[in-house]
């Protein structure tokens, strides 16, 4: 796991120089662009590492422990079956609160993937 983070850039000048490229169609974040140099800053800040580890043990706990997935349903199956116009007994809608902080583990798993992105890029050879 030390070979994961010894290898993430410890400032822009080591990550790529440019992230995101696509030519002819996009030429990417360079180094000096501001969107990227705020990404960079917040996605090694040590508050904004703390939340996305919380984030991702309550997301694991989350789903070794969420109610719905002791039915023999699939997930949210519930919702599924009665929509289709199926009721059975073991159906139960899901939380509303449980699906707000579903949603809120994927938003915040999106933002760690595009915010790293954008602030390392991808490496190049050469």
């Amino acid at each position: 796991a030390t070979e994961l983070y010894s290898r993430r850039p410890a400032s822009l000048h080591e990550a790529s120089a440019h992230a995101l490229r696509f030519e002819p169609y996009f030429g990417g974040f360079g180094r000096k662009n501001p969107l990227r140099i705020y990404l960079f800053s917040t996605i090694n800040a040590v508050s904004t590492q703390l939340f996305v580890e919380i984030m991702n043990a309550c997301c694991c706990l989350f789903l070794i422990l969420s109610p719905e997935m002791r039915t023999p349903m699939p997930r949210n199956g519930a919702t599924r079956s009665i929509v289709a116009g199926h009721r059975y007994e073991w159906d139960q809608a899901r939380s509303v609160w449980l699906e707000i902080f579903d949603y809120v583990c994927l938003l915040t798993l999106l933002f760690e993937v595009v915010a790293g992105t954008i602030s390392y890029g991808f490496p190049r050879p050469g």
